[in-house]
């Protein structure tokens, strides 16, 4: 996942750094099944393909979901490719509605969240031979940690995927191995979201640092409303006013 920023050079750097250092420490933990405070099951989206490029609000309104750079998201009940039609009767949940893509899966939450999970699957004979991960981002839009993704091996075995976080994620990747990381089909996912103890804090390490100020920085070029530190629905200087008063008080 990419976010815009008109930052200097020397910004995208430090940022960079901040990544290494992040992924120095293993973030994400494999979790078994979990009820999670918010759920999807896609069986309220009509089915069919979105147009290159589209996100849909998901999980009750709390995230978005696309496919990038190229791909497309799919929502069908069936999944008519020929493998899923041969593998049927090995599909958990066969007839219902799941969501799939031409592209990664990205998933954007408006509030960062400590666990994910989500029954994945694949619908190409060689999931089994691919090496399918998922990538989980910070607040910043730096990449913290990547993990395996269990697709029950070839042709749509439904696999339950969850993993717990240290540091707070606020968009996650899913990608599958073969070119252009298409065909991870999900179901009945669902998410934590994460306790805020301290807006400040942006990436989620626990304490106030310049990285703090760069995330933030991120988050308004990008027209991101989680910048939106005085609440008025717009981004203005008043919004880097109150999250420096916020960053200056300091987080017990």
């Amino acid at each position: 996942m990419t976010i815009r920023t008109t930052a200097p050079t020397t910004i995208t750097v430090l940022a960079s750094l901040a990544s290494l250092a992040s992924l120095a420490h293993a973030q994400a933990t494999p979790i078994g099944e979990f009820r999670g405070d918010v759920y999807e099951d896609f069986e309220d989206f009509p089915t069919g393909s979105w147009a290159t490029g589209e996100t849909r609000r998901v999980l009750e309104d709390t995230a978005s979901l696309g496919a990038g750079p190229d791909g497309r998201i799919t929502v069908d009940a069936y999944w008519g490719f020929i493998c899923i039609l041969e593998c049927c009767e090995l599909f958990a949940y066969s007839g219902r509605s799941a969501g799939s893509s031409a592209g990664p899966n990205v998933l954007a939450f408006d509030q960062p969240i400590e666990r994910f999970g989500a029954f994945l699957g694949s619908n190409i004979f060689d999931a089994d031979r691919t090496e399918p991960m998922a990538e989980f981002y910070d607040a910043s839009g730096a990449l913290i940690d990547a993990q395996p993704i269990d697709l029950g091996g070839s042709c749509g075995r439904w696999q339950f995927n969850g993993w717990s976080f240290a540091t707070p994620v606020s968009s996650i990747v899913l990608r599958h191995g073969v070119f252009g990381d298409p065909w991870i089909i999900m179901d009945e996912v669902r998410t934590t979201i994460a306790e805020v103890t301290c807006r400040a804090d942006l990436d989620g390490d626990g304490e106030l640092t310049i990285f703090d100020f760069l995330a933030y920085q991120n988050l308004f070029d990008a027209g991101d409303l989680a910048a939106d530190f005085d609440g008025d629905g717009s981004l203005t200087i008043f919004d880097f006013l109150a999250f420096q008063n916020e960053f200056d008080a300091g987080c017990e």
